[in-house]
């Protein structure tokens, strides 16, 4: 159900790496992975956008979905 959007947001990275979108995607592709059932891939890739945007409002949200998973 999720690999729809896992291509997507695959794409997403990929085509526009230097862009706030790919960001975004990086951060959709986690949830995606955590959907699945890829939890380990899904909190790995969380910590990894936290560590990419110390401070800013993505690296909040990504720690507040890492968190939530970690439970």
């Amino acid at each position: 159900l999720t690999e729809p959007a896992r291509t997507y947001f695959h794409r997403v990275i990929d085509e526009f790496a230097e862009t706030p979108q790919a960001a975004e995607a990086s951060l959709g592709l986690a949830l995606a992975d955590a959907l699945s059932g890829m939890k380990p891939e899904a909190i790995q890739r969380l910590k990894q956008i936290e560590a990419a945007f110390p401070g800013q409002l993505l690296a909040a949200r990504a720690a507040r979905e890492r968190a939530r998973l970690e439970r």
